[in-house]
Protein backbone atom coordinates (compact mmCIF):
# COMPACT_ATOMS: atom_id res chain seq x y z
CA UNK A 1 0.00 0.00 0.00
CA UNK A 2 0.87 3.22 -0.46
CA UNK A 3 1.36 6.71 2.06
CA UNK A 4 0.01 9.50 -0.99
CA UNK A 5 1.86 12.02 0.47
CA UNK A 6 -0.35 14.91 -1.85
CA UNK A 7 -2.99 13.61 0.37
CA UNK A 8 -1.95 12.81 3.74
CA UNK A 9 0.21 16.46 3.73
CA UNK A 10 -2.10 18.84 2.48
CA UNK A 11 -1.93 22.49 0.42
CA UNK A 12 0.99 24.30 2.48
CA UNK A 13 3.27 23.19 4.90
CA UNK A 14 2.02 24.16 7.71
CA UNK A 15 -1.47 22.74 7.13
CA UNK A 16 -1.32 19.31 9.68
CA UNK A 17 -1.13 15.83 8.19
CA UNK A 18 -4.18 13.94 7.62
CA UNK A 19 -3.62 10.08 8.41
CA UNK A 20 -7.09 9.15 7.41
CA UNK A 21 -6.57 10.17 4.07
CA UNK A 22 -8.34 7.93 1.10
CA UNK A 23 -7.72 8.50 -2.34
CA UNK A 24 -10.36 7.72 -4.89
CA UNK A 25 -9.32 3.94 -5.15
CA UNK A 26 -9.67 3.29 -1.47
CA UNK A 27 -12.88 3.95 -1.66
CA UNK A 28 -13.44 5.48 1.60
CA UNK A 29 -11.02 3.30 3.29
CA UNK A 30 -8.58 5.51 4.65
CA UNK A 31 -4.68 5.50 5.04
CA UNK A 32 -4.54 4.35 9.00
CA UNK A 33 -7.66 1.97 8.62
CA UNK A 34 -6.10 0.28 5.82
CA UNK A 35 -2.96 -0.55 8.12
CA UNK A 36 -5.29 -1.97 10.77
CA UNK A 37 -7.16 -3.93 8.46
CA UNK A 38 -4.31 -5.62 7.26
CA UNK A 39 -2.58 -6.01 10.62
CA UNK A 40 -6.29 -7.64 12.11
CA UNK A 41 -5.10 -10.29 9.53
CA UNK A 42 -2.10 -11.07 11.23
CA UNK A 43 -0.21 -9.67 8.34
CA UNK A 44 2.75 -6.42 8.64
CA UNK A 45 2.11 -3.80 6.11
CA UNK A 46 4.38 -2.99 3.90
CA UNK A 47 4.06 0.69 3.11
CA UNK A 48 5.61 2.40 -0.39
CA UNK A 49 6.44 5.82 0.17
CA UNK A 50 4.64 7.48 -2.97
CA UNK A 51 8.06 8.90 -4.97
CA UNK A 52 7.97 7.83 -8.28
CA UNK A 53 9.93 8.65 -10.80
CA UNK A 54 6.84 9.58 -13.26
CA UNK A 55 4.06 11.01 -11.28
CA UNK A 56 5.07 14.20 -9.83
CA UNK A 57 1.32 14.35 -8.51
CA UNK A 58 2.66 11.74 -5.80
CA UNK A 59 4.93 14.66 -4.04
CA UNK A 60 3.09 16.79 -1.72
CA UNK A 61 1.43 19.37 -3.73
CA UNK A 62 3.81 22.13 -2.35
CA UNK A 63 7.11 20.84 -2.99
CA UNK A 64 9.26 21.97 -6.14
CA UNK A 65 11.34 20.34 -9.07
CA UNK A 66 10.30 16.89 -10.65
CA UNK A 67 10.30 13.41 -9.73
CA UNK A 68 12.87 12.32 -12.11
CA UNK A 69 16.34 14.31 -13.07
CA UNK A 70 15.98 13.69 -16.80
CA UNK A 71 16.65 17.68 -17.11
CA UNK A 72 18.52 18.20 -13.82
CA UNK A 73 15.92 19.39 -12.30
CA UNK A 74 14.75 16.74 -9.36
CA UNK A 75 12.55 17.85 -6.10
CA UNK A 76 16.19 16.67 -4.34
CA UNK A 77 17.70 19.66 -6.59
CA UNK A 78 15.85 22.35 -4.68
CA UNK A 79 15.13 24.13 -1.14
CA UNK A 80 12.21 24.25 0.18
CA UNK A 81 11.65 27.82 -0.45
CA UNK A 82 11.98 26.88 -4.16
CA UNK A 83 15.84 28.24 -4.46
CA UNK A 84 17.99 25.92 -5.85
CA UNK A 85 21.82 25.66 -5.34
CA UNK A 86 24.22 26.00 -7.58
CA UNK A 87 25.41 23.05 -10.29
CA UNK A 88 24.14 20.01 -9.10
CA UNK A 89 23.80 19.81 -5.62
CA UNK A 90 21.23 18.48 -3.70
CA UNK A 91 18.82 21.73 -1.68
CA UNK A 92 17.35 21.06 1.74
CA UNK A 93 14.33 19.35 0.03
CA UNK A 94 15.54 15.96 0.72
CA UNK A 95 15.67 16.76 4.40
CA UNK A 96 12.79 18.09 4.51
CA UNK A 97 11.07 14.75 2.69
CA UNK A 98 12.88 13.00 5.91
CA UNK A 99 10.53 15.53 8.46
CA UNK A 100 7.72 14.72 6.64
CA UNK A 101 8.49 11.04 6.83
CA UNK A 102 9.24 11.59 10.52
CA UNK A 103 5.63 12.86 10.34
CA UNK A 104 3.90 10.31 9.20
CA UNK A 105 5.77 7.82 11.31
CA UNK A 106 5.16 10.06 14.83
CA UNK A 107 1.33 10.40 14.06
CA UNK A 108 0.75 6.36 13.53
CA UNK A 109 3.24 5.75 16.86
CA UNK A 110 0.35 7.74 18.55
CA UNK A 111 -2.19 6.05 17.73
CA UNK A 112 -0.07 2.49 18.36
CA UNK A 113 0.95 1.57 15.02
CA UNK A 114 4.85 0.65 15.07
CA UNK A 115 7.01 -1.92 13.56
CA UNK A 116 5.82 -1.50 10.08
CA UNK A 117 7.76 -2.47 6.97
CA UNK A 118 8.65 0.86 4.83
CA UNK A 119 10.16 1.04 1.11
CA UNK A 120 11.48 4.26 1.22
CA UNK A 121 11.13 4.81 -2.67
CA UNK A 122 8.89 3.14 -5.08
CA UNK A 123 10.51 2.53 -8.62
CA UNK A 124 12.07 5.82 -9.16
CA UNK A 125 14.64 6.43 -12.05
CA UNK A 126 18.11 5.26 -11.99
CA UNK A 127 19.01 8.90 -12.71
CA UNK A 128 17.91 10.10 -9.41
CA UNK A 129 20.08 9.83 -6.38
CA UNK A 130 18.52 6.64 -4.57
CA UNK A 131 21.10 5.96 -1.70
CA UNK A 132 20.20 9.09 -0.77
CA UNK A 133 16.50 9.43 -1.32
CA UNK A 134 16.37 5.95 1.01
CA UNK A 135 18.57 7.03 3.54
CA UNK A 136 16.81 10.47 4.10
CA UNK A 137 13.47 8.74 4.23
CA UNK A 138 14.45 5.92 6.36
CA UNK A 139 15.92 8.14 8.44
CA UNK A 140 13.29 10.21 9.44
CA UNK A 141 10.88 6.93 9.97
CA UNK A 142 14.05 5.67 12.15
CA UNK A 143 13.69 8.76 14.45
CA UNK A 144 10.12 8.14 15.23
CA UNK A 145 9.69 4.00 15.30
CA UNK A 146 13.09 2.58 16.10
CA UNK A 147 11.40 -0.80 15.60
CA UNK A 148 10.18 -0.34 11.82
CA UNK A 149 11.82 -1.91 9.02
CA UNK A 150 13.28 -1.11 5.64
CA UNK A 151 13.28 -2.44 2.10
CA UNK A 152 14.67 -0.56 -1.11
CA UNK A 153 15.10 0.45 -3.74
CA UNK A 154 12.27 -1.02 -5.84
CA UNK A 155 13.84 -1.09 -8.89
CA UNK A 156 15.04 -3.32 -11.66
CA UNK A 157 17.75 -5.73 -11.79
CA UNK A 158 21.17 -6.04 -12.73
CA UNK A 159 22.41 -3.03 -13.20
CA UNK A 160 20.27 -0.49 -11.89
CA UNK A 161 19.87 -2.35 -8.86
CA UNK A 162 23.65 -3.21 -7.81
CA UNK A 163 25.08 -0.65 -9.48
CA UNK A 164 23.10 1.99 -8.63
CA UNK A 165 21.90 1.41 -5.48
CA UNK A 166 23.17 -1.34 -3.26
CA UNK A 167 27.16 -0.81 -3.80
CA UNK A 168 26.94 3.04 -3.62
CA UNK A 169 24.11 2.92 -1.13
CA UNK A 170 26.37 -0.07 1.27
CA UNK A 171 29.28 1.95 0.78
CA UNK A 172 28.07 5.10 1.70
CA UNK A 173 25.21 4.69 4.30
CA UNK A 174 26.33 0.83 5.70
CA UNK A 175 23.53 -1.37 6.65
CA UNK A 176 21.28 -0.06 9.55
CA UNK A 177 18.90 1.38 7.73
CA UNK A 178 18.53 -1.60 5.10
CA UNK A 179 16.73 -4.76 5.76
CA UNK A 180 15.58 -5.95 2.54
CA UNK A 181 16.83 -5.31 -1.32
CA UNK A 182 13.91 -5.33 -3.46
CA UNK A 183 12.96 -5.61 -7.50
CA UNK A 184 10.47 -5.37 -10.07
CA UNK A 185 10.30 -7.08 -13.35
CA UNK A 186 7.51 -7.92 -16.02
CA UNK A 187 9.04 -10.35 -18.78
CA UNK A 188 7.82 -8.15 -21.09
CA UNK A 189 9.92 -5.18 -20.63
CA UNK A 190 12.42 -5.30 -23.32
CA UNK A 191 10.87 -7.62 -25.39
CA UNK A 192 7.70 -6.07 -26.75
CA UNK A 193 4.89 -3.55 -25.18
CA UNK A 194 0.91 -3.26 -25.52
CA UNK A 195 -1.39 -6.19 -25.31
CA UNK A 196 -0.80 -9.41 -26.27
CA UNK A 197 -3.68 -12.45 -26.63
CA UNK A 198 -3.17 -16.51 -26.27
CA UNK A 199 -2.95 -15.80 -30.34
CA UNK A 200 0.74 -14.30 -30.10
CA UNK A 201 2.83 -17.68 -29.56
CA UNK A 202 6.02 -15.64 -30.72
CA UNK A 203 5.66 -13.36 -28.02
CA UNK A 204 4.17 -16.07 -25.19
CA UNK A 205 7.53 -17.86 -26.20
CA UNK A 206 9.50 -15.04 -25.27
CA UNK A 207 8.09 -14.43 -22.06
CA UNK A 208 8.59 -17.78 -21.22
CA UNK A 209 12.16 -17.81 -22.02
CA UNK A 210 12.16 -15.03 -19.13
CA UNK A 211 10.93 -17.31 -16.48
CA UNK A 212 14.33 -19.08 -15.29
CA UNK A 213 15.88 -16.13 -14.90
CA UNK A 214 14.26 -14.64 -12.02
CA UNK A 215 16.29 -16.92 -9.80
CA UNK A 216 19.61 -16.39 -10.78
CA UNK A 217 18.42 -11.96 -10.93
CA UNK A 218 17.73 -13.57 -6.53
CA UNK A 219 21.20 -15.54 -6.80
CA UNK A 220 23.23 -12.36 -7.79
CA UNK A 221 21.77 -9.54 -5.43
CA UNK A 222 22.24 -11.71 -2.49
CA UNK A 223 25.92 -12.41 -3.34
CA UNK A 224 26.48 -8.44 -3.06
CA UNK A 225 24.74 -8.21 0.20
CA UNK A 226 26.66 -11.17 1.78
CA UNK A 227 30.46 -9.64 0.23
CA UNK A 228 32.40 -8.35 3.35
CA UNK A 229 33.48 -5.58 1.17
CA UNK A 230 30.31 -4.01 1.22
CA UNK A 231 28.73 -5.33 4.28
CA UNK A 232 31.37 -6.10 6.76
CA UNK A 233 29.34 -6.27 9.58
CA UNK A 234 27.40 -9.10 7.95
CA UNK A 235 24.00 -7.96 8.76
CA UNK A 236 21.30 -10.52 7.62
CA UNK A 237 20.03 -8.58 4.22
CA UNK A 238 16.95 -10.28 2.43
CA UNK A 239 15.97 -9.98 -0.63
CA UNK A 240 12.65 -9.04 -2.30
CA UNK A 241 10.60 -9.49 -5.68
CA UNK A 242 7.85 -6.90 -4.75
CA UNK A 243 5.98 -6.48 -8.32
CA UNK A 244 6.46 -9.21 -10.86
CA UNK A 245 4.05 -10.86 -13.84
CA UNK A 246 4.28 -12.31 -16.87
CA UNK A 247 3.26 -8.89 -18.26
CA UNK A 248 2.54 -5.34 -16.89
CA UNK A 249 0.57 -4.07 -20.46
CA UNK A 250 -3.01 -4.11 -18.79
CA UNK A 251 -5.93 -5.45 -20.76
CA UNK A 252 -8.05 -3.67 -18.98
CA UNK A 253 -7.98 -0.57 -21.99
CA UNK A 254 -7.44 -3.04 -24.58
CA UNK A 255 -10.19 -5.18 -25.74
CA UNK A 256 -9.58 -7.27 -29.30
CA UNK A 257 -13.11 -8.26 -29.23
CA UNK A 258 -14.85 -12.12 -29.84
CA UNK A 259 -16.29 -12.27 -33.18
CA UNK A 260 -17.46 -15.82 -31.56
CA UNK A 261 -18.88 -15.08 -28.48
CA UNK A 262 -19.25 -16.43 -25.92
CA UNK A 263 -17.08 -19.29 -27.77
CA UNK A 264 -13.53 -19.35 -26.40
CA UNK A 265 -10.77 -17.41 -29.21
CA UNK A 266 -7.29 -17.27 -28.09
CA UNK A 267 -7.14 -13.89 -30.24
CA UNK A 268 -9.78 -12.70 -27.74
CA UNK A 269 -7.87 -14.10 -25.09
CA UNK A 270 -5.82 -11.64 -23.44
CA UNK A 271 -5.37 -11.94 -19.76
CA UNK A 272 -2.54 -13.58 -20.00
CA UNK A 273 -1.42 -13.34 -16.29
CA UNK A 274 -4.27 -15.00 -14.59
CA UNK A 275 -5.13 -18.02 -17.41
CA UNK A 276 -3.56 -21.22 -17.48
CA UNK A 277 -0.90 -19.47 -19.56
CA UNK A 278 -0.20 -16.79 -16.27
CA UNK A 279 -0.24 -19.95 -13.80
CA UNK A 280 2.24 -21.89 -15.57
CA UNK A 281 4.71 -19.04 -15.93
CA UNK A 282 4.30 -17.92 -12.63
CA UNK A 283 4.74 -21.72 -11.14
CA UNK A 284 8.40 -21.46 -13.44
CA UNK A 285 9.46 -18.40 -11.76
CA UNK A 286 8.42 -18.97 -7.80
CA UNK A 287 10.66 -22.44 -7.89
CA UNK A 288 13.25 -20.72 -10.14
CA UNK A 289 13.48 -18.23 -7.12
CA UNK A 290 12.66 -20.65 -4.27
CA UNK A 291 15.76 -22.96 -6.25
CA UNK A 292 18.07 -20.03 -5.92
CA UNK A 293 18.04 -20.18 -2.34
CA UNK A 294 18.47 -16.53 -2.11
CA UNK A 295 14.57 -14.65 -2.11
CA UNK A 296 13.20 -14.10 1.37
CA UNK A 297 9.88 -13.03 -0.17
CA UNK A 298 8.00 -12.66 -2.88
CA UNK A 299 5.39 -10.16 -3.25
CA UNK A 300 2.61 -10.39 -6.82
CA UNK A 301 1.16 -7.32 -7.98
CA UNK A 302 -2.74 -8.15 -7.17
CA UNK A 303 -5.18 -5.44 -8.24
CA UNK A 304 -8.53 -7.27 -10.52
CA UNK A 305 -8.87 -9.64 -12.89
CA UNK A 306 -5.73 -9.31 -15.28
CA UNK A 307 -3.34 -9.50 -12.49
CA UNK A 308 -5.52 -11.35 -9.49
CA UNK A 309 -5.72 -14.48 -7.99
CA UNK A 310 -9.48 -13.79 -8.30
CA UNK A 311 -11.99 -12.26 -10.47
CA UNK A 312 -15.52 -10.52 -10.04
CA UNK A 313 -18.52 -11.82 -12.74
CA UNK A 314 -19.68 -8.84 -14.71
CA UNK A 315 -23.24 -9.14 -13.27
CA UNK A 316 -21.68 -8.94 -10.06
CA UNK A 317 -21.68 -11.04 -6.58
CA UNK A 318 -18.69 -13.06 -5.40
CA UNK A 319 -15.30 -13.04 -6.30
CA UNK A 320 -14.23 -16.27 -7.91
CA UNK A 321 -10.86 -18.08 -8.19
CA UNK A 322 -9.15 -17.61 -11.68
CA UNK A 323 -6.46 -20.27 -13.18
CA UNK A 324 -3.26 -18.96 -11.43
CA UNK A 325 -5.39 -19.51 -8.06
CA UNK A 326 -5.24 -23.07 -8.63
CA UNK A 327 -1.47 -23.07 -10.24
CA UNK A 328 -0.31 -21.52 -6.51
CA UNK A 329 -2.45 -23.45 -4.72
CA UNK A 330 -0.67 -26.59 -6.28
CA UNK A 331 2.20 -26.11 -5.51
CA UNK A 332 1.60 -25.21 -2.27
CA UNK A 333 -0.53 -28.21 -1.22
CA UNK A 334 0.37 -30.87 -3.86
CA UNK A 335 4.05 -30.24 -4.44
CA UNK A 336 4.23 -28.67 -0.91
CA UNK A 337 6.49 -25.56 -2.25
CA UNK A 338 5.78 -23.33 1.06
CA UNK A 339 8.09 -21.63 3.44
CA UNK A 340 11.08 -24.02 4.94
CA UNK A 341 10.72 -27.37 2.53
CA UNK A 342 13.98 -27.36 1.23
CA UNK A 343 14.63 -28.47 -2.40
CA UNK A 344 16.84 -30.93 -3.53
CA UNK A 345 19.43 -30.87 -6.37
CA UNK A 346 18.20 -31.41 -9.82
CA UNK A 347 19.89 -31.31 -13.08
CA UNK A 348 18.78 -32.19 -16.92
CA UNK A 349 20.75 -34.08 -19.30
CA UNK A 350 20.85 -33.16 -22.17
CA UNK A 351 19.89 -29.45 -21.30
CA UNK A 352 16.34 -28.78 -22.47
CA UNK A 353 15.88 -25.41 -22.13
CA UNK A 354 11.93 -25.67 -22.25
CA UNK A 355 11.34 -27.95 -19.41
CA UNK A 356 12.04 -26.97 -15.78
CA UNK A 357 12.93 -30.22 -13.17
CA UNK A 358 12.35 -28.97 -9.12
CA UNK A 359 12.47 -31.65 -6.33
CA UNK A 360 10.95 -30.36 -3.27
CA UNK A 361 10.44 -31.92 0.69
CA UNK A 362 12.48 -34.34 2.11
CA UNK A 363 14.03 -38.07 1.03
CA UNK A 364 11.52 -39.81 2.77
CA UNK A 365 8.72 -37.70 0.82
CA UNK A 366 10.14 -36.22 -2.51
CA UNK A 367 7.99 -34.01 -4.82
CA UNK A 368 8.86 -33.31 -8.12
CA UNK A 369 7.84 -30.16 -10.73
CA UNK A 370 8.52 -30.60 -14.17
CA UNK A 371 7.27 -27.00 -15.89
CA UNK A 372 6.71 -27.49 -19.37
CA UNK A 373 6.85 -23.65 -20.99
CA UNK A 374 7.01 -24.87 -24.58
CA UNK A 375 4.20 -24.64 -26.75
CA UNK A 376 4.49 -28.49 -27.71
CA UNK A 377 4.50 -31.62 -25.41
CA UNK A 378 7.57 -33.01 -23.96
CA UNK A 379 9.25 -35.95 -23.06
CA UNK A 380 11.63 -37.16 -19.86
CA UNK A 381 13.25 -39.73 -18.28
CA UNK A 382 14.31 -38.78 -14.57
CA UNK A 383 16.26 -40.83 -12.27
CA UNK A 384 15.86 -40.36 -8.39
CA UNK A 385 18.63 -41.12 -6.14
CA UNK A 386 18.85 -40.71 -2.68
CA UNK A 387 15.16 -41.89 -1.81
CA UNK A 388 14.58 -42.61 2.55
CA UNK A 389 14.92 -46.09 3.21
CA UNK A 390 11.02 -45.48 4.86
CA UNK A 391 9.82 -45.43 1.36
CA UNK A 392 8.78 -48.87 0.23
CA UNK A 393 7.48 -49.83 -3.26
CA UNK A 394 7.64 -46.17 -3.92
CA UNK A 395 5.02 -44.87 -6.63
CA UNK A 396 3.97 -41.06 -7.78
CA UNK A 397 0.74 -39.74 -7.71
CA UNK A 398 0.31 -37.75 -10.90
CA UNK A 399 -1.09 -33.88 -10.75
CA UNK A 400 -1.43 -32.01 -13.98
CA UNK A 401 -2.55 -27.95 -14.51
CA UNK A 402 -2.54 -27.17 -18.08
CA UNK A 403 -5.38 -25.36 -20.28
CA UNK A 404 -7.59 -28.66 -20.25
CA UNK A 405 -7.75 -28.60 -16.66
CA UNK A 406 -8.47 -24.57 -16.41
CA UNK A 407 -10.78 -22.05 -17.22
CA UNK A 408 -10.86 -20.11 -20.17
CA UNK A 409 -11.05 -16.49 -20.57
CA UNK A 410 -13.96 -15.86 -23.03
CA UNK A 411 -13.55 -11.95 -24.15
CA UNK A 412 -16.62 -9.75 -24.45
CA UNK A 413 -18.03 -9.44 -28.10
CA UNK A 414 -17.11 -5.92 -28.48
CA UNK A 415 -13.75 -4.33 -29.27
CA UNK A 416 -13.55 -1.75 -26.22
CA UNK A 417 -16.30 -3.27 -24.38
CA UNK A 418 -16.52 -1.95 -21.24
CA UNK A 419 -17.30 -5.39 -19.59
CA UNK A 420 -13.97 -6.95 -18.75
CA UNK A 421 -14.75 -10.56 -20.09
CA UNK A 422 -15.24 -13.96 -18.25
CA UNK A 423 -13.48 -16.75 -16.87
CA UNK A 424 -15.99 -19.77 -18.41
CA UNK A 425 -17.88 -20.89 -15.46
CA UNK A 426 -17.70 -17.86 -13.34
CA UNK A 427 -19.12 -16.86 -11.08
CA UNK A 428 -18.86 -19.84 -9.72
CA UNK A 429 -16.39 -19.59 -6.62
CA UNK A 430 -14.18 -22.78 -7.95
CA UNK A 431 -14.67 -23.50 -11.38
CA UNK A 432 -11.67 -25.46 -12.23
CA UNK A 433 -10.96 -27.84 -8.69
CA UNK A 434 -10.33 -30.77 -11.17
CA UNK A 435 -6.86 -28.84 -11.27
CA UNK A 436 -5.95 -30.26 -7.68
CA UNK A 437 -7.04 -33.59 -8.37
CA UNK A 438 -4.87 -36.53 -8.67
CA UNK A 439 -4.88 -37.59 -12.84
CA UNK A 440 -2.86 -40.92 -12.39
CA UNK A 441 -0.10 -43.02 -10.81
CA UNK A 442 2.97 -45.04 -11.54
CA UNK A 443 5.15 -47.24 -9.70
CA UNK A 444 8.79 -46.18 -9.92
CA UNK A 445 11.18 -48.71 -12.02
CA UNK A 446 13.46 -49.41 -9.98
CA UNK A 447 17.46 -48.96 -11.29
CA UNK A 448 19.99 -50.52 -9.25
CA UNK A 449 19.66 -47.94 -5.38
CA UNK A 450 18.19 -45.63 -7.98
CA UNK A 451 14.58 -45.42 -9.44
CA UNK A 452 13.94 -44.58 -13.13
CA UNK A 453 10.52 -42.44 -14.31
CA UNK A 454 9.69 -41.71 -17.85
CA UNK A 455 6.53 -38.60 -17.40
CA UNK A 456 5.11 -37.13 -20.77
CA UNK A 457 4.54 -33.17 -20.10
CA UNK A 458 2.18 -31.46 -21.94
CA UNK A 459 1.87 -27.98 -23.88
CA UNK A 460 2.54 -25.32 -21.58
CA UNK A 461 1.92 -27.63 -17.95
CA UNK A 462 2.88 -27.88 -14.51
CA UNK A 463 3.71 -31.82 -13.50
CA UNK A 464 3.55 -32.54 -9.98
CA UNK A 465 5.04 -36.45 -8.75
CA UNK A 466 3.85 -37.13 -5.22
CA UNK A 467 6.11 -39.69 -4.32
CA UNK A 468 5.28 -42.00 -1.69
CA UNK A 469 5.18 -45.35 -0.51
CA UNK A 470 3.00 -47.80 -2.36
CA UNK A 471 0.44 -50.05 -0.77
CA UNK A 472 1.57 -52.85 0.65
CA UNK A 473 0.43 -56.50 -0.76
CA UNK A 474 -0.21 -59.70 1.55
CA UNK A 475 -0.70 -63.38 0.59
CA UNK A 476 -3.87 -63.99 2.34
CA UNK A 477 -3.91 -67.84 0.58
CA UNK A 478 -2.01 -70.85 -0.21
CA UNK A 479 -2.06 -74.78 -0.54
CA UNK A 480 1.05 -76.95 -2.10
CA UNK A 481 -0.45 -79.46 -5.00
CA UNK A 482 2.35 -81.60 -6.38
CA UNK A 483 5.14 -79.04 -5.17
CA UNK A 484 3.41 -76.21 -6.36
CA UNK A 485 2.70 -73.25 -4.22
CA UNK A 486 -0.54 -71.48 -5.27
CA UNK A 487 -0.51 -67.91 -3.85
CA UNK A 488 -3.52 -65.74 -3.60
CA UNK A 489 -2.10 -62.31 -3.26
CA UNK A 490 -4.50 -59.41 -2.25
CA UNK A 491 -3.00 -56.38 -4.06
CA UNK A 492 -4.62 -52.86 -3.82
CA UNK A 493 -2.47 -50.97 -6.34
CA UNK A 494 -1.63 -51.95 -9.61
CA UNK A 495 -0.01 -55.32 -10.65
CA UNK A 496 3.03 -54.57 -12.30
CA UNK A 497 4.28 -52.60 -9.27
CA UNK A 498 4.44 -56.37 -6.91
CA UNK A 499 6.89 -58.69 -7.52
CA UNK A 500 6.99 -62.33 -5.36
CA UNK A 501 10.18 -63.06 -2.98
CA UNK A 502 11.49 -65.99 -1.50
CA UNK A 503 13.74 -66.76 1.64
CA UNK A 504 14.64 -70.43 3.17
CA UNK A 505 15.42 -68.52 6.58
CA UNK A 506 13.01 -65.89 8.30
CA UNK A 507 15.91 -65.12 10.98
CA UNK A 508 18.39 -64.63 8.97
CA UNK A 509 18.15 -65.25 5.85
CA UNK A 510 17.84 -62.82 2.73
CA UNK A 511 14.99 -62.31 0.45
CA UNK A 512 15.26 -62.95 -3.32
CA UNK A 513 13.27 -63.40 -6.08
CA UNK A 514 11.75 -65.97 -7.06
CA UNK A 515 9.89 -67.39 -10.44
CA UNK A 516 6.49 -67.80 -10.51
CA UNK A 517 3.81 -69.01 -13.42
CA UNK A 518 0.28 -67.35 -13.90
CA UNK A 519 -1.52 -70.55 -13.80
CA UNK A 520 0.79 -73.60 -12.91
CA UNK A 521 1.26 -74.76 -16.45
CA UNK A 522 2.60 -72.02 -18.05
CA UNK A 523 6.29 -71.49 -17.84
CA UNK A 524 7.70 -69.77 -14.76
CA UNK A 525 9.46 -66.12 -14.50
CA UNK A 526 10.85 -63.65 -12.33
CA UNK A 527 8.59 -60.70 -13.32
CA UNK A 528 5.99 -58.44 -11.73
CA UNK A 529 1.88 -59.78 -10.66
CA UNK A 530 1.01 -58.56 -14.14
CA UNK A 531 1.76 -62.33 -14.78
CA UNK A 532 -0.97 -63.60 -12.84
CA UNK A 533 -4.65 -64.99 -12.70
CA UNK A 534 -7.31 -62.80 -11.36
CA UNK A 535 -9.52 -64.26 -8.53
CA UNK A 536 -11.58 -61.90 -8.21
CA UNK A 537 -9.96 -58.65 -6.43
CA UNK A 538 -7.32 -60.85 -5.95
CA UNK A 539 -4.13 -62.15 -8.23
CA UNK A 540 -3.00 -65.36 -7.86
CA UNK A 541 0.07 -67.08 -8.80
CA UNK A 542 2.16 -70.40 -8.73
CA UNK A 543 5.60 -70.84 -7.26
CA UNK A 544 8.11 -74.34 -7.34
CA UNK A 545 7.82 -75.41 -3.54
CA UNK A 546 9.38 -79.13 -3.81
CA UNK A 547 12.36 -77.64 -1.13
CA UNK A 548 12.26 -78.76 2.50
CA UNK A 549 11.04 -75.07 4.03
CA UNK A 550 10.61 -72.16 2.19
CA UNK A 551 9.16 -69.07 2.55
CA UNK A 552 7.18 -66.77 0.33
CA UNK A 553 6.49 -62.46 0.38
CA UNK A 554 5.21 -59.97 -1.72
CA UNK A 555 7.59 -57.09 -2.19
CA UNK A 556 8.00 -54.01 -4.50
CA UNK A 557 8.97 -53.13 -7.67
CA UNK A 558 12.98 -54.31 -9.12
Amino acid sequence: MYAMLNGIFGATPSEPIDLDYAAVSDVGVGFTDQINRVRANGWIPLIAISIHGAVASWLPVWFHGEPSDNNGEAWTRYNSDGTKPGGLADGNQLQEMSDLCQQIATGLAARGITGLLWEPIFEIGHDMPMPAIHYNVASGIRQADASAKFMGSDTWPNWTIAERFIKPYLLTYGADLLDYVSFHWYANLGLFSGVITMADTAELSQLMDIAPNYGPWCKDIKAILDDPVYNPTGKPIGVALTEYDATGSSAYSAKPGNVDWPAYRADADDYINTGYFGGVWNAAVLCSMAESDSLTMAFKFNTIDFYGLLAVANSGGDFYRTPLWYAWKLLQTKANLVEGSPMFQTQIQPLNTKLDVFAVGDPDHPRIILINRAFDARSIELTLGGLGSTVKNPLANVYIFNEERSAQFIGPAAVGSPLRGEFSDAPAISPRDIALERVDEFWLAANGVDYRLQVECGPISITVLDVVSGPPAAIIDGAITNGMARLVIDASAPAYGYYPKTTTNLVGGTWGSVAHSDDGVNPSYITNLSYSTTEGTNQVIYVEASGPQGFFSIGGAE
